[in-house]
């Protein structure tokens, strides 16, 4: 080869630096075609396999790019950005764990890398790591001074039950970003779960204000003004979220239930039944008007529509699931299990197909077929609640009595503490005294809510312990030292299904105020791992019959049992706090004396 013609020959260097510079332009095809040509020349050349991958990565090739940037991190180990995008890589294959431990090996090397550290936080939040999650952003949050970072921040205290903590971060991300909507939207969450819905609908105005097509500002600016006693303003929200975003599920399930319940049923079928003409081939559309003709108990309707659904996408799980919920109402069990069985085929790995599969073969009293579908559920989430509380019944129904008692009968599943009054309330009574009149203030209290359990009662709607009056706290303070302790040993009957505490303890809690005549129906908690109730108005006579007892072991689902669960009943009394698993079925006697029971109820969730 003559000396002119190796001079002309570009180097590998020289192709790398030309991908570099095409690459910082954004023409990633160009980068990697010149990036591959160094790698031609070169096959380990270490910067062409970094950035390489990267490009790959970023043109959606991460399987490729994970080939590559392996290879680049064998041969400098010591490089954090190597690992950094090594984890970045494998963050987008879906394999958090390995993600977390090539950043904590590029921490190793770069302990100041802001990026690192935010990066580690989303596989650790992705994880459920949220301990973890919240000290990555903690460290990532000063070092890089963005918004962004503190919005991650934020979100995670929120995910992690630290909503004062959370909003303070969101507002440190709008002071470095004023014009973040999602931060807005988010304070205003934080707002409606503590009550104070005139402040989550000035934020959601805010949010749509900065980004007018922000679907989900426009469904909770919806939620806060139905919480106001706005139904026309709240119908306006939901329908703006729908403009933007035709199938939010969230906008269409709270307009249809808010139509519903303003008696104007409809307008939720009409609107349904033009999105459908509207669009006759997006399955979609007809699943949304089986969803509302379901509802309008126009079952022969929802099924035609269904089915239209199901033709348009036989690869779609979700409209045969509801075919089986509409034929069971139709009171045809065997054609139900069968569009259960086709929803489940279809979708293995969605936990619902198994649940609705299970519930409608115990439903149909076919033990077996319940069994083998929560097998499959309990694969998937091994302490489901609802898989257990249908187990215990498909136990029962296949003859294994001992089985299923050991299950819901076994001594230990229901605990009962008597709590003492916290500091700062002389007594019992002056504490339930404050705490009564704290909870009659609570704004959103509803009569009888549809889907709830409680019949003859009010019941708050947003997060109770997110309230601030003292007594409301105090006792969400007494609850969870309460739940802390009884977790540090709960006996071998709780430890079978919540195994180990929650990392962090989180709660959903309501207050519920029953009147003469009032009861709860039988129901599960499918949220929580760990249940319970806390008595602050019993009148009646102790241990009488009129003072509406809680009843475990009745099941809430229409089963013909050759040997009936046994049951077990717990009296109120003020000032007890029964906790118990949240699969346990439970309910209530009739409450028939004189005046108003009241109790506070809570979720230790999942």
């Amino acid at each position: 080869m003559s000396l002119h013609a190796t001079l002309e020959q570009p180097d590998a260097d020289a192709r790398y630096q030309a991908g570099e510079a095409l690459h910082r332009q954004g023409e990633l095809a160009g980068a990697l075609t010149e990036y591959d040509a160094a790698l031609a020349l070169e096959p380990t050349h270490g910067a062409a396999l970094h950035l390489s991958a990267m490009a790959l990565y970023q043109l959606g090739d991460p399987k490729t790019a994970l080939a590559r940037i392996e290879v680049a991190v064998q041969r400098s180990e010591g490089r954090a950005d190597l690992w950094s995008g090594l984890g970045i890589i494998l963050a987008a294959l879906g394999r958090p764990t390995e993600a977390a431990l090539a950043y904590q090996q590029g921490l190793a090397l770069a302990p100041g890398d802001g990026v690192l550290w935010f990066n580690l936080g989303l596989v650790q939040r992705d994880l459920g790591r949220l301990d973890e999650a919240i000290a990555a952003f903690q460290t990532a949050a000063p070092l890089l001074g963005t918004a962004i970072a503190r919005h991650e921040l934020a979100v995670t205290l929120q995910l992690a039950g630290r909503p004062g903590e959370a909003a303070e971060n969101y507002r440190l991300a709008l002071a470095l970003d004023p014009a973040c909507a999602k931060a807005m939207n988010n304070l205003a969450v934080i707002a409606q779960d503590a009550g104070d819905h005139d402040q989550a609908a000035a934020l959601c105005r805010r949010a749509i204000d900065l980004e007018p097509a922000f679907a989900d500002a426009h469904n909770n600016l919806g939620v806060s003004l139905s919480r106001l006693d706005d139904p026309d303003g709240a119908i306006a929200a939901y329908r703006a979220c729908l403009a933007v975003d035709p199938f939010n599920a969230k906008a269409l399930v709270n307009l249809n239930a808010l139509l519903f319940d303003q008696d104007r049923g409809g307008e939720a079928v009409a609107h349904s039944r033009a999105e459908a003409a509207s669009r006759p081939g997006d399955p979609r559309s007809w699943l949304e008007l089986g969803r509302a003709l379901e509802r309008a108990d126009d079952l022969p309707a929802a099924l035609d529509a269904l089915e239209r659904a199901a033709s348009l996408d036989e690869q779609s799980w979700q409209a045969p699931h509801r075919l089986g919920e509409v034929l069971q109402q139709m009171g045809d069990p065997a054609a139900a299990l069968v569009q259960h069985r086709r929803a489940c085929a279809l979708a293995s790995d969605q936990a619902d197909a198994w649940r609705q599969l299970a519930m409608a073969a115990i439903k149909a009293g076919d033990g077996e077929t319940a069994l083998s579908g929560l097998a499959c559920l309990l694969r998937l989430d091994p302490f489901d609640p609802q898989a257990w509380a249908c187990q215990a019944l498909a136990l029962r129904l296949t003859g294994q009595i001992e089985a299923a008692d050991a299950m819901t009968n076994r001594d230990g599943l229901v605990a009962v503490i008597q709590l003492s009054p916290p500091p700062g309330y002389a007594s019992l009574g002056a504490f339930h005294q404050a705490l009564s009149a704290d909870l009659a203030a609570v704004r959103l209290r509803v009569w009888s809510p549809r889907g709830q359990s409680v019949v003859g009662g009010f019941q708050t709607q947003n997060d109770l312990f997110a309230e601030q009056a003292a007594s409301i706290q105090a006792l969400r303070v007494l609850i969870d030292e309460a739940v802390a302790e009884f977790l540090e040993n709960p006996g071998p009957a709780v430890r079978a299904f919540i195994p180990a505490p929650p990392r962090t303890r989180r709660y959903s809690s309501w207050s519920v105020t029953v009147r003469a005549g009032g009861h709860h129906a039988p129901h599960i908690h499918p949220e929580g791992c760990l249940s319970g109730v806390y008595y602050v108005e019993t009148p009646g006579s102790e241990g009488s019959d009129d003072v509406g007892g809680l009843e475990f072991g009745r099941p809430g689902v229409a089963v013909s049992l050759v040997s009936a669960p046994p049951t077990r009943l717990v009296q109120p009394q003020a000032g007890a706090l029964v906790l118990f698993p949240s699969y346990l079925w439970h309910g209530t006697r009739t409450f028939e004396a004189a005046g108003e029971r009241t109790t506070v109820a809570f979720d230790l969730l999942r």
